[in-house]
């Protein structure tokens, strides 16, 4: 599915500002070349640096990355739930209170890395098995509408902003 084809209409528009990330995309591929992007960045930076908040009450990077791990898992849920076209109506999550109980300070670099790479080419391999027409179905999130596709393109925008939070301003702060 190309981003071209995705309709406003099968998704709330808070997730617009991630889906204006991205330009002219086919998702799987999508998918593939932000992995491709992120883990360079993140292998980059130094063990210690990963407790670095760039401001009070911010995410440390650890934490950052495990909420966009936690996203990216949620929002396979939902693309996997409306592919199979079950008729859930599925709730929406906290995410501060995702990151608070995925205790970051616990985990290593590597595990985390690694973590990442994992649940990416899982969400690579669901994506890349669904046919061309799967990629309409939707359900509702707390009474919005969601499509697979949509799924698909927020886990993608959601990490490329982060990826860009990261770069514009955790980066500059640890050279």
């Amino acid at each position: 599915m190309h981003i071209s084809e995705l309709n406003k209409s099968t998704y709330n528009e808070y997730y617009q500002t991630y889906i204006n990330t991205l330009k002219e995309v086919e998702l799987v591929s999508e998918l593939q070349a932000r992995l491709d992007s992120l883990v360079p960045i993140l292998e980059a930076i130094k063990v210690e640096d990963y407790n670095y908040s760039y401001a009070a009450g911010k995410w440390s990077i650890r934490a950052l990355l495990l909420h966009i791990i936690d996203t990216e898992r949620v929002l396979q849920y939902r693309a996997f739930t409306f592919a199979r076209n079950n008729g859930s109506a599925l709730n929406g999550f906290e995410q501060d209170d995702y990151v608070v109980n995925s205790y970051p300070n616990l985990r290593s670099k590597s595990s985390l890395i690694d973590e990442f790479i994992t649940v990416r080419k899982s969400s690579i391999s669901l994506f890349s098995s669904f046919d061309k027409e799967i990629f309409n179905n939707a359900g509702k999130i707390e009474g919005s509408p969601m499509s697979v596709g949509a799924a698909g393109f927020i886990i993608c925008g959601h990490q490329k902003h982060h990826e860009n939070v990261i770069i514009e301003k955790y980066l500059p702060s640890l050279k």
